[in-house]
């Protein structure tokens, strides 16, 4: 005998075995109507008619939304008398499309909210269901009524986990207890979640919320004690190859326990301080800049230059009697009597360096990622690195994500790009083009794997002359302002520029370099430093020899502003929006 007549004769044994279990249930049924109606007569003999039955009523109401049968699918769904009833039929479909009639509560990964929303602390949730009918297809099929749980989770893909319990049949077998399945997540996007199930067999749901998301995290390599909350749930039926699926669900709890305890607070931030020290306006004089962060504002402060002379402000001009190397200290005292100290080495010339001449020669722009000023001033480097220089606080950026604002920044215009990933190539000019024509230099310096989303000159065509681009990191940088090129654009890693690592982190990185940079750039020179986006205004601060010292302005600006700078120092425009820009030229010294 074949394998395949032996195949055959296992499935008709199977369906035979279901539709004599099915026989066994209507047997069992009848024979209960059957002692029910021999009561009933019982009674009326003796001339005491039965009471009606109790209605049959449940508690789903108006708090759920009842979604009408989709994906191809036919039936009902609904609440009736309160019992949430669901009726699949005739769903056709396949492993990728399936027929679905549900009620749902909460919000889900597909954007919407539907219901009133879930109650917090949410521990159980509890459904009952009676299954009425079930026939599919003598085909491939699949099937399930479930109950399903929406968690919130920033570690899954898109933000959720969809969970679901379910009592399932694949080609009409029902599977067995325990059986887990992962779905959705990066490879099957539809989903906009990370999916997983577990099967069952009673038709009685008790669901423990945490147990559930920790499977569920587990199965997809997350923590299961990563932050989360249960957000949506929905009761209902899906399928494909489905005849009918008839299922009454009665009544649905929601315990919740006591409300968590409250985090404790977190550690005062710790006291810091750092200073910046240039170059002052007069002669043996050096400039000193105090921030400090953390503690209890407000703070007070007391400077010993190192020449036994002392300030108490935490801006201060000093004056030398000699020239030599000194060691500046800042002590800063919080409100709360914290105090922290910092030092460092300062040289002294006899006489303060010449102005710069009255046209600048040399841009450099360095540009850091996802951080708004609030952010970045709360940084001792950057913060102290504004207050002594030029800062804008009212700088906007383009719109979200990050492809655009670069787009923004070198050809005065987004061309209406939304996401980050636009490959297309943009016709010339761009700020390089400016440089070109007015007979200047130009280097674009890269450091990392990212591409044009955070470097969008590379999608000039075509490339102008007059410069070139280059992988390389910070020496590179120094290097080209020692060789006075004129415009420098230096994109960092993601790394370095707190895409990845954070603002912390990116503040500290160029704490460590850009001295270097500021003491090798020409003496006719503007160092620019701005972020590309975030919720509010970015971070733009000019700084070296011909930007203003201690300055801050309100006044608007934006990232077209850029180009309309350089065009205005060096000639030309983009045409394009920089045109009507607001120019930065009040930053200049």
């Amino acid at each position: 005998m074949s394998k395949l007549v032996i195949a055959d004769l296992t499935a008709l044994v199977n369906d035979l075995q279901g539709e004599i279990s099915a026989l066994e249930t209507s047997v069992s049924t009848l024979q209960g109507q059957v002692s029910t109606l021999q009561a009933q007569v019982a009674l009326l003999m003796a001339g005491n008619p039965p009471p009606p039955p109790p209605p049959v009523t449940g508690n789903f109401g108006s708090e759920w939304f009842y979604q009408p049968p989709g994906g191809g699918a036919t039936g009902f769904v609904g609440q009736i008398n309160g019992i949430l009833t669901t009726r699949l039929v005739d769903t056709g479909g396949d492993d990728n499309n399936y027929g679905y009639c549900t009620a749902q509560r909460g919000s889900f990964p597909w954007g919407s909210s539907e219901g009133v929303p879930l109650p917090d602390n949410i521990q159980t949730v509890g459904v009952s269901a009676v299954l009425l009918d079930k026939s599919f297809i003598s085909g491939h099929s699949h099937a399930n009524y479930y109950v399903g749980l929406y968690y919130q989770c920033g570690a899954a893909f898109n933000g959720w986990l969809d969970t679901q319990v379910r009592v399932e049949w694949i080609d009409r077998v029902q599977t067995m207890n325990g059986v887990e399945s992962t779905y959705g997540g990066p490879s099957d996007p539809g989903v906009q979640a990370n999916g997983y199930s577990i099967a069952q067999t009673s038709p009685g749901f008790s669901i423990d919320v945490e147990a559930q998301f920790a499977r569920a995290a587990t199965m997809w390599n997350l923590d299961p004690n990563t932050p989360h909350k249960l957000a949506g749930i929905e009761i209902g039926q899906e399928g494909f190859g489905v005849v009918k699926l008839n299922v009454n669900f009665p009544s649905y709890s929601l315990t919740a326990g006591a409300p968590p305890p409250p985090p404790p607070p977190p550690p005062p931030i710790v006291l810091s301080a750092t200073f910046i020290a240039s170059v002052g306006t007069l002669p043996l004089s050096e400039l000193f800049v105090g921030h400090v962060t953390g503690g209890t504002p407000p703070y007070s402060y007391n400077w010993d230059f190192g020449d036994t002379l002392s300030g108490v402000s935490d801006i201060v001009q000093h004056v030398y009697t000699f020239p030599g190397n000194y060691t500046a200290t800042l002590t800063a005292t919080d409100a709360a009597g914290a105090k922290v100290t910092f030092s460092q080495s300062v040289t002294i010339s006899a006489l303060p360096p010449p102005p710069p001449p009255s046209t600048i020669e040399q841009i450099v722009m360095v540009i850091l990622e996802n951080t708004d000023i609030s952010g970045c001033l709360a940084q001792p480097f950057l913060g102290a690195f504004a207050k002594a220089n030029a800062l804008a606080t009212h700088w906007a950026f383009d719109t979200h994500p990050s492809e655009p604002n670069y787009l923004a920044i070198a050809f005065g215009d987004d061309f209406g790009v939304s996401g980050d990933g636009v490959f297309t190539k943009r016709p010339a000019p761009t700020i390089l083009d400016l440089v070109q024509k007015s007979g200047r230099t130009w280097k674009v310096i890269q450091n990392g794997s990212r591409g044009f989303d955070h470097n969008a000159f590379l999608l000039e065509t075509p490339v102008p002359t007059g410069g070139s681009f280059a992988s390389g990191d910070t020496p590179a940088v120094i290097a080209e302002a020692s060789k006075g090129t004129n415009f420098i654009w230096f994109t960092p890693s993601d790394n370095q520029n707190a895409h990845d690592n954070g603002i912390a982190d990116a503040s500290n990185w160029l704490s460590t370099w850009i001295p270097q940079l500021l003491a090798a750039m020409s003496p006719n020179s503007l160092l620019i430093i701005t972020t590309d986006e975030d919720n509010s205004f970015v971070y733009t601060v000019f700084a070296g020899p011909g930007a203003k010292k201690n300055y801050t302005s309100n006044n608007p600006y934006n990232h077209y502003s850029f180009a309309r700078l350089v065009g205005s120092l060096w000639g030309g425009n983009l045409g394009r929006n920089d045109v009507t820009a607001s120019n930065p030229s009040e930053f200049l010294a």
